[in-house]
């Protein structure tokens, strides 16, 4: 693979071999042996190259390490779109703006003499760097830390004692997890398992954790064991990341909040409008599991259907970047404006790599006829 096409710009080869490592083991031995400038890559080397080659920018790079270092579906999707270059191709398109308003205004400072020479308008540049600062707000707001990818998304089954929740839990899960009574309370303590669902992005790994029903303490609690159930069961609504609100037949459809949903169970017994599932013959379980991972999914996708996911130094660095464009916003002084889109710079080639002083140079005497 002849640079600079290549992954890393430069002139590549593979050897493809059979998987056996004693093989590889062989062939590496004999390659090192072969000339004294042959070594092993140190770690990330070849990522590093592509990085100084201008194969690919900061953020890719730290995605190829995220991709190596994903233990969740959710860590490898925040992974690839950082390797697919979304958040850098959309700093990039920001600092280009940064950078023309940036000439514009410097040039307006050092050719004030210059009557054929117009710059920007104050009019002008407060409605770019507004919508400048808009579009940078609306990247941090609409955003999931990687921080928070850690932990696989909870999904909580819960409902009134006997709204066959344990039943639901097993028929989702695939095997009998739960003890499965007509008794009310069977379900003594919250119990989780991991399993997938589908999303628009592909599969998404979820902890489904089946708990006691929510009203046995109010119809009369047996005893302390029944009030740390209730307890136990009412942790994990408040920490979950989705609810299933489970509605038997013969009771009516609860108020829920924006991180709740509900499915009416036992609809072999009665049928009710709305998401409904029958545990015993199946059906509706594939309509809840799509719900599930179209609800878990719109947390992590913005409108234009990219996965919106930062790092804290992505993060950082963004915010960072709104500060300065305010501050240049509410500054009258051309010197002390162009201070600021210059920090807004730095700040924005923090995450993808710094655009050059020559760089703003350049758009200055490529925009103006200035030779006099």
């Amino acid at each position: 693979m002849p640079g600079p096409s290549s992954f890393t710009g430069d002139d590549c080869a593979e050897i493809a071999l059979a998987g056996n490592p004693d093989l590889v083991a062989e062939v590496e031995s004999r390659l090192l042996a072969a000339d004294a400038t042959v070594r092993r890559a140190a770690p990330g080397e070849f990522t590093w190259r592509a990085f100084v080659n201008g194969r690919i920018d900061l953020t890719q790079a730290e995605g190829v390490a995220a991709t190596i270092a994903a233990s969740t579906d959710a860590e490898l999707r925040a992974a690839r779109t950082l390797v697919e270059g979304g958040l850098g191709r959309f700093v990039r398109d920001i600092a280009e703006r940064v950078a023309d308003d940036l000439a514009l205004v410097e040039a307006g400072i050092d050719f004030t003499d210059q009557e054929d020479v117009v710059a920007i308008s104050a009019a002008a540049l407060a409605t770019d760097l507004t919508s400048m600062i808009a579009a940078l707000q609306s990247r941090v707001d609409r955003t999931v830390p990687t921080e928070r990818l850690d932990a696989v998304p909870r999904v909580v089954l819960a409902g009134a004692p006997n709204a066959g929740k344990s039943t639901l839990f097993n028929a989702l899960v695939g095997r009998t997890r739960t003890v499965v009574s007509s008794v009310a309370g069977t379900t003594r303590d919250a119990i989780a398992e991991r399993l997938s669902v589908s999303t628009l992005t592909g599969a998404m790994e979820i902890v489904l954790v089946d708990i006691a029903g929510l009203d046995c303490v109010e119809s009369g609690p047996r005893g302390e064991h029944d009030v740390a159930m209730q307890r136990a069961a009412r942790h994990a609504i408040e920490t979950a990341d989705l609810v299933v609100r489970c509605v038997g037949p013969e009771s009516e459809a609860p108020d829920v909040s924006s991180r709740e949903i509900v499915v009416y169970t036992k609809v072999d017994l009665a049928r009710r409008d709305g998401l409904g599932v029958c545990a015993t013959t199946g059906a509706g379980l594939d309509a809840l599991r799509q719900t599930i991972g179209t609800r878990l999914a719109a947390r992590l996708v913005g409108g234009e259907g990219e996965t919106l996911i930062l790092g804290e130094r992505h993060r950082s660095l963004l915010i960072e970047a709104i500060g300065h464009l305010e501050r240049g916003l509410t500054t009258r002084e051309a010197e002390l404006v162009a201070a600021n889109l210059r920090l807004t710079l730095d700040a924005l080639g923090g995450i993808t790599g710094a655009i050059a002083p020559d760089e703003v140079l350049g758009r200055i005497f490529g925009k103006f006829c200035v030779g006099k």
